[in-house]
């Protein structure tokens, strides 16, 4: 029986295409992987432009533009890639983009093989098939589905609003909403490592909305739908754990992706 390897340290990036310049919300469309102690570094980059267009419902010119950008960006690491020794190089490279596509700041993984290591994470956080998340429903779609079974919620949902938050001047654009009087945005926020930086934006944005409405042409409220973790590790439990506690500190409403139908029930009472 051989000895299973010793891991070796790894620092792992996603490739983000975010709109209007905007962190808020974000689509991974690939990821990098450095183990600097192995001298590898290399990236996978989706294929298609597809988790785009259906996160942002971008289309033609616009989905164009996104793969010319995509490809200049993987261009660039591949030419450059004696920049991408170190942590410090990588980072000091994500931080001087601009434009619409973002690279997140390395994060710290256990790596046996490199090669499968940027597989399997470009498999949980990107698709296997380019926008299919590990095969599994996304759950923007998950929450979409929910609420449209319901037929007391027919004709009755709005879809990819998009509000400009008071104070920070974010743009925040929900997949799907209700309006009661007031306009409720139904924010999903998936677990992956970059949620609870996401987490803290949405709280205050939400703050921000409840507390400013004279700033809003209709008084506005966030919801979330904060979902399960594709891996039930300690790091991405904590993960969820921190930011269901973070929004319920600024009291918006947070419902589960195991208890979605809470939230269509909430959507409901309010409507009725």
């Amino acid at each position: 029986m051989k000895n299973q390897p010793m891991p070796t340290r790894g620092y792992y990036s996603l490739i983000q295409f975010c709109p209007d310049t905007c962190r808020l919300e974000a689509a991974n469309i690939g990821v990098v992987l450095l183990c600097p102690e192995q001298g590898f570094f290399d990236l996978k980059v989706a294929t298609s432009n597809d988790r785009v267009r259906r996160f942002f419902g971008l289309e033609g010119v616009q989905l164009s533009r996104v793969s010319d950008a995509r490809r200049a960006l993987e261009s660039r690491f591949r030419t450059e890639r004696e920049r991408f020794q170190s942590v410090e190089g990588l980072l000091q490279f994500s931080r001087s983009l601009g434009g619409n596509l973002f690279v997140t700041d390395p994060r710290p993984v256990k790596v046996y093989d490199p090669a499968a290591e940027l597989e399997n994470l470009f498999t949980a956080l990107v698709g296997s098939r380019d926008g299919n998340q590990g095969g599994r429903m996304e759950l923007r779609q998950r929450v979409r589905l929910t609420l449209d079974e319901r037929p007391a919620l027919k004709g009755k949902l709005l879809y990819n609003q998009k509000v400009r938050v008071p104070g920070s001047g974010a743009a925040l654009t929900a997949p799907v909403a209700f309006q009661n009087g007031t306009l409720n945005l139904i924010k999903p926020l998936e677990i992956n490592s970059s949620t609870i930086n996401q987490a803290h934006i949405l709280a205050v944005s939400g703050d921000l909305l409840r507390k400013h409405p004279e700033d809003l042409e209709t008084p506005t409220e966030l919801w979330i739908a904060l979902g399960n973790p594709a891996r039930e590790t300690d790091e991405a439990l904590a993960q969820q754990a921190q930011a269901l506690k973070l929004f319920r500190e600024y009291d918006l409403p947070v419902f589960r992706q195991d208890r979605l139908d809470e939230l269509a029930d909430a959507i409901e009472a309010r409507l009725h």
